[in-house]
């Protein structure tokens, strides 16, 4: 702690001593003296605290962290997605397939502002033509769902603090800590996923029936249910005691792969699948349906499922997002809880500590 940290401290342990200790009437010089402390430190608190906080070390005691985190996660590829032709990012985002997620990090602090974690990620995600009135989304009638397992490491950095506010006792009495943080993240990980679709009521794994022709000698290769995953995102955090805090977070998530969904590429001759991989597998492969059109009589076909027509768009790799309210959890060793810290004793009553 640097000159202007002492000084702070000392000159607010004076003047509590002072005004504070019962059985004895401060006299003038001493009410004088009291009064001139006060207000220099009225007059000087911000920057005084300020330089306190940016070169105080408590957080060498506090490195270790755990925060488990709540909240929802959402698909962004080629199925659903607004009322037009495929929009990349956060614009292209169909609300009512948020579903359920939550996370668990392992938080440590290698810089008062750098905080360094590694964790778990667990959501489903999920897709549906049938939720667009784009028509020819519509018409393809593709729809998924995929749990995701993600494993990531992470590196967070303060963007903006709020200085806390009081942090001593008196008699027994602890006021509540203030503050909180803006921060960022980049990181990188590896996700799991599967994606299936609902078939006469039964959920079916995609990948083995090979709907773009994979199981073909022709057809593009098999792809892989793990993939390279770039988190990155944002949060605030507040302080709700000296051990735990409150915040949310946005993030996005970058990955390697355009078959979270299962769909990609072109259609494969649907002949073929359906003689060598069955009426599941062909079904799965098309399931167009006619769909409504402005002016129409009724529902048509819009002949934009045929063999080597667009089925995806292999140019824009799927991804996904979350949005979590997150718990954090610091852990102080014991025998370092007080280590560092200023007390001051009257002859009776409490304790003052800073």
């Amino acid at each position: 702690m640097d000159y202007w940290g002492y000084l702070y401290l000392y000159t607010q342990t004076r003047l509590i001593n002072l005004l504070l200790t019962p059985f004895r009437m401060p006299s003038k010089s001493q009410l004088i003296t009291a009064l001139a402390v006060f207000a220099s430190i009225f007059l000087s608190l911000e920057g005084v605290k300020a330089q306190y906080y940016q070169h105080q070390n408590y957080w060498k005691l506090e490195r270790h962290e755990l925060a488990f985190g709540v909240g929802a996660i959402n698909f962004l590829g080629e199925l659903g997605g607004r009322d037009a032709i495929g929009s990349p990012f956060l614009i292209d985002t169909e609300l009512s397939m948020f579903r359920p997620a939550f996370h668990i990090d392992y938080r440590y602090r290698i810089a008062r502002r750098i905080v360094l974690k590694a964790g778990f990620h667990y959501g489903i995600i999920a897709g549906n033509d049938a939720l667009t009135n784009e028509p020819y989304r519509r018409h393809r009638n593709i729809h998924f769902k995929s749990n995701i397992y993600e494993f990531s490491v992470k590196g967070e950095f303060t963007i903006y603090e709020i200085q806390p506010g009081s942090r001593y006792k008196l008699l027994g009495v602890k006021t509540r800590p203030r503050g909180g943080v803006f921060y960022g993240f980049v990181g990188v990980g590896i996700t799991h996923f599967n994606p299936k679709s609902n078939y006469n009521g039964e959920w079916v794994t995609l990948r083995p029936l090979g709907t773009e022709g994979q199981n073909f000698d022709d057809g593009p290769d098999p792809y892989s249910l793990w993939t390279p995953v770039f988190p990155l995102g944002f949060g605030y955090r507040t302080y709700l005691t000296n051990q735990l805090s409150l915040g949310i977070e946005i993030s996005h998530r970058i990955t390697m792969t355009d078959y979270l969904d299962d769909t990609s590429t072109n259609y494969y001759d649907n002949a073929a699948i359906l003689a060598q991989d069955g009426p599941m597998a062909a079904h799965f492969a098309n399931p167009s349906a006619p769909v409504n059109l402005p002016g129409s009589d009724g529902p048509v076909n819009l002949n934009s499922t045929g063999t080597g027509m667009q089925r995806g768009n292999p140019d824009n790799n799927d991804s996904y997002f979350f949005v979590m309210v997150t718990l954090t959890h610091k852990f102080t060793p014991v025998r370092q809880k007080h280590r560092g810290k200023i007390r001051v004793t009257r002859k009776r009553g409490g304790k003052v500590i800073f």
